[in-house]
Parts: C-alpha cells; structure tokens; sequence
C-alpha cells in the first residue's frame, strides 16, 4: 500500500495596497492544493499620497480579517495561519497601526514581502498557469509593479517600482475628470521610473501581466468588443497597444461617476482604471513587449504551494 498523504488546512491572509484577500487551502504532500474558500474586500491601504496608512484604510482591512478568521475557524478549522503584506505595509511609516492589532488576532508575525520577493513568487505562480520560455512578468498591483525577466523558462531577479495605480492616483489625480497638466504629469512619472527597467528587456518573447486591475481592463476591452457575450474570461487574452491606447482615451475624459456607470467597468476599480491603461500604454509604447497577455495568478499561489511542498521533506 502507498503512503498516505500529509494533509495540512492553511489561512492565508494576503494584505495588499489595493485589497485584503483571504484564502483557506487544503494541502498535501503530493504537492497539492486545493482552495476551498476566498474573499476579497477593497481597502486601498496604499492609496495615501504619503507613506502612512490612511487610518480608514487600516480599519476596513482589520474589520475585514476579523471576519474572515471568524469564518475561517468556524468552517474549516485550519492548522495554520499565514500572513503576507506587500506595498502598502512594506513602504508604511505607522505599519505597527495595523501590525500591532493584527499580532492580536493570531497574525505574527506577518511576512512583509519585498520588491524582489513579491516579483519572483508572482513570476513563479504566472510559469505555473501560463508556461513560457522566453520573456518578462510583470505584475501591476495597487501599490507597486514588479517585472521580472524569464530566459528558457528561467526566473531572472525581479525589480519592484512605485507604479501601483492606487498609488499614482492619489499621488497625480486631484481633479474630477484629471486635468491635461494632471495626466502629463503621470506620464511623466511612469515613463521616468519604467526607463531602466525597459532597457533591459530584449527583443521579443512574451509578456504576462497579472493583477485585478489588469483583468478588470481586459474584460472591458473584450465587453466593448462584444457588448452581447457574457463575462468573458480573461485568463490567457492579450492586449495590443492599440486597444490599451482606445481604452485610455475613452477612460481618461469621463468623470468618476461616468466610468462608475459605463458599461463593463468594474465599479470598485472605476477610479484607477484611466491610470491602468496609462501605465500598459507605456509598458507597450516604450518596449519591445509586442503584446500583454493577462495571466490569472497571484503571489498566494505560490506562498501556498510552497508551503505544500514544505509538507513533503
């Protein structure tokens, strides 16, 4: 008879600049995972102009974990609890305000990812849904993007730059719709830090993109493709500049509330989809990244998987 399996229940809880996701997997040592329950609620802790976390923010998304603990104890009885913080948390000068409450719920100590970590366990969880031999991941949250090389399947060191649309935002659009000077500003800044990190890129191969803004265009460049279709599925579609440049224009005139009412945009990323687009027109226009094809993963994946495999030595 074989072995039997080594089966672990894990909570996850993933604390970013844009939302809290909470994630409960079942692991074994095959290595296997398997999730049996996610939420996400919208926090935008990185959406201060400053490095502090808004207070509402830090409120929202301590209310948020309580819940999903309570949940997750209650229902699925996990073995372990995990927890992770990228941008936001990483750049935070008052990080102990959220911190400190979270070491009282049972989260200590939290895992605060830096630049290159969060860019190289986003890359590994993108070659794992979407395999390719030559080209660069990128990975655009609300706090920071990461871009990461790949040669013949292999993960290069990631680099990590200020350029989460959450962020940029705050930072650059003061005005309802963002005024002319507003946007050369943004474009401005994206260019200046995405430079060093384009330059280095080599002619062809392809580009992922992950990061639920990056979907939340894709779906509505497909919707305004086909108003008729149902919910399309972005995992594997790709966009051209062309598309990335029509969106940005038609998103960048409207008022908060025109985007929150338009069809096919997503209303809890209304505010920060003009800046999206912006930042893939740069990715595109300034680099011989030929197309983005967006990839459904995320740095949990391979946080859990990891741990999976821990399961096996």
């Amino acid at each position: 008879m074989g072995k039997s399996p080594i089966r672990q229940t894990i909570a996850l809880v993933d604390i970013g600049s844009n939302a809290v996701r909470c994630v409960v997997a079942r692991l074994d040592d095959r290595p296997g995972v398997k999730v049996e329950f996610r939420r996400r609620v919208q926090t935008r802790l990185g959406a201060s102009p400053s490095n502090e976390l808004p207070p509402e923010a830090v409120r929202k998304t301590l209310r948020a974990v309580r819940q999903f603990l309570k949940r997750a104890r209650r229902d699925h009885q996990p073995a372990r609890l995990l927890c992770i913080a990228t941008s936001a948390v990483r750049d935070a000068t008052n990080r102990d305000t959220l911190l400190g409450p979270l070491a009282e719920l049972g989260l200590a100590p939290v895992r605060i990812l830096s630049g290159a970590e969060e860019g190289r366990l986003g890359a590994e969880a993108a070659l794992r849904a979407l395999p390719i031999e030559h080209g660069v991941i990128l990975d655009l949250g609300g706090g920071s993007l990461q871009l990461t090389p790949v040669t013949d399947a292999a993960i290069h060191a990631s680099q990590s730059v200020p350029l989460g649309v959450a962020r940029l935002a705050r930072r650059f659009l003061t005005t309802d719709p963002a005024a002319p000077d507003e946007i050369t500003a943004l474009r401005a800044e994206v260019r200046a830090q995405l430079a060093p990190l384009l330059r280095q890129l080599p002619a062809g191969g392809q580009a992922l993109i992950s990061g639920g803004t990056v979907h939340a265009l894709v779906r509505l460049a497909l919707t305004r493709e086909t108003p008729t279709r149902a919910t399309p599925r972005t995992h594997g579609q790709s966009l051209h500049l062309a598309a990335v440049r029509a969106l940005r224009a038609w998103l960048e005139p409207m008022t908060l509330d025109e985007r929150t009412r338009a069809p096919g945009v997503d209303p809890e990323r209304a505010d920060v989809l003009p800046v999206a687009a912006l930042v893939l027109e740069e990715l595109h226009a300034s680099s011989p990244i030929p197309a983005l094809t967006a990839c459904r993963s995320s740095v949990r994946e391979a946080i859990l998987w990891h741990e999976a495999a821990k399961l096996a030595r």
